[in-house]
């Protein structure tokens, strides 16, 4: 999704990717009539190694831990201080407390992978963008679509930015940008599912086999849209892999590489039915994560 604004907010935004070095990520904020075409798919004769993303490709509980026990009758602990980078004052006291959040729910090997963090109050194009490190997301949405969009894209800095392979293992057929990925990169074991190529789908895939329409734009929004679901609708995701073999393998895959203990934190308000939905990050759900507690009363210090 875009990022900053028109005139010296885009020249920020485009500053600090400068610095980072990072391409970002956005997701699209409309609907499956505003979307670009799908991806190519692959054919019999040989894919085309030129087709890549295009350049609007610049890509992208636990809340609180609990108090230890008290000794006897000692004071009770100290409250735990919000992660540095998402603790800043332009930025909503609600919204910080969401965003440390969910940053605490990832792999706690992938905790420092981000490194700038803007939540953008103007009238941004797009929702949210993100890279191997750098995060931009919209705060004019209801808390919700923030959490999700939120969890979306920190599913892509920890995609590009922290999940790592080896250069001797070899290069595979995935890249994001001038960037490829090593053969044994977690990440390509779950793109390999669906994708010959980042944008090339192989050809037995189904619209059924995604979670989202969105997810079909390619390997990156497929991983991002599948965790999602994941995270917020998974009692219907799980009724999905049940019937369905490769959205089980992707299942499969995030538990194993990112949630394998992560406890139920939200109840979806959504059905599911054999069509799928177009955006996971639109979808109505119930949050019951850790931190809503203290959301409420971040929420009286604005």
């Amino acid at each position: 999704m875009p990022a900053i604004h028109r005139f010296a907010l885009v020249i920020a935004t485009l500053t600090v990717f400068a610095l980072t070095g990072d391409r970002v990520t956005g997701i699209v904020a409309g609907t499956a009539e505003t979307a670009s075409p799908l991806p190519v798919r692959e054919t019999s004769s040989p894919p085309n190694q030129n087709i890549i993303a295009p350049d609007e490709s610049l890509h992208a509980v636990r809340g609180a831990v609990s108090a230890p026990k008290k000794k006897r009758a000692v004071a009770s602990a100290p409250k735990q201080s919000l992660l540095s980078v998402v603790d800043q004052p332009d930025i909503l006291p609600r919204h910080r407390v969401i965003a440390d959040a969910l940053l605490r729910m990832m792999p706690s090997h992938c905790l420092g992978t981000l490194r700038q963090f803007y939540v953008r109050y103007d009238a941004p194009e797009t929702r949210g963008l993100a890279g191997k490190s750098t995060l931009i997301v919209s705060g004019n949405v209801s808390d919700d679509e923030f959490r999700a969009l939120l969890l979306h894209e920190l599913t892509h800095v920890v995609d590009l930015g922290c999940l790592q392979g080896s250069p001797s293992s070899g290069k595979s057929g995935f890249r994001d940008g001038d960037d490829v990925f090593g053969n044994d990169d977690p990440s390509v074991a779950f793109y390999s599912i669906s994708w010959l190529h980042e944008r090339i789908l192989k050809q037995d895939t189904r619209a059924e086999d995604f979670v989202s329409g969105y997810a079909r734009w390619d390997a990156f929004e497929d991983m991002a849209e599948t965790v999602t679901a994941y995270v917020l609708h998974r009692e219907g995701l799980m009724v999905l892999a049940r019937r369905n073999p490769v959205i089980a393998k992707k299942v499969a895959w995030v538990e194993y590489y990112l949630f394998p203990q992560l406890p139920t934190v939200a109840q979806s308000a959504y059905t599911w039915s054999t069509t799928p939905p177009w955006d996971t990050t639109k979808l109505p759900y119930t949050w019951n994560g850790v931190e809503s507690r203290r959301n409420k009363l971040a929420q009286f210090a604005e």
